[in-house]
């Protein structure tokens, strides 16, 4: 799995993501900086955490994304090709449910929860390095 074409800027509460380590470990490393260790010391020092989404997509609106309002937020786009590069987990089969735009025409609500793998120092690591 290539993770090229998934490294662009994300921030969140000061953590950014770092793709260097992301095709060995399967998920990128998330934190305020990359720490400078060896690869023992790496596997030792991080562990693999998940964030668990949820979105609610109107297939209409093809750049809606999910969580609304949020820069790091995923169209639904997004998570399906995410899923399918085994980056991101689904939790549970999609759900999906017709209904009809203010003009008549149908367009389809999709409910989807997925996982979101990420690599971060450990609690102990954080104050052993700082």
């Amino acid at each position: 799995m290539s993770f090229l074409k998934y490294q662009r800027p994300a921030e969140q509460n000061g953590q950014k993501l770092f793709f260097g380590r992301a095709d060995r470990d399967g998920a990128p490393f998330r934190g305020t900086d990359v720490p400078m260790l060896k690869d023992e010391e790496f596997e030792e020092l991080t562990q693999r955490v998940c964030d668990s989404k949820w979105g609610l997509f109107d297939t209409s609106q093809p750049e809606m994304r999910m969580p609304p309002n949020d820069p790091n937020g995923r169209t639904y786009t997004e998570v399906l090709d995410g899923v399918t590069a085994g980056w991101f987990q689904l939790i549970c089969p999609r759900q999906y449910k017709w209904g009809k735009a203010a003009d008549g025409e149908p367009k389809m609500y999709i409910y989807i929860e997925w996982a979101e793998p990420y690599r971060e120092l450990v609690t102990q690591a954080v104050s052993r390095l700082a």
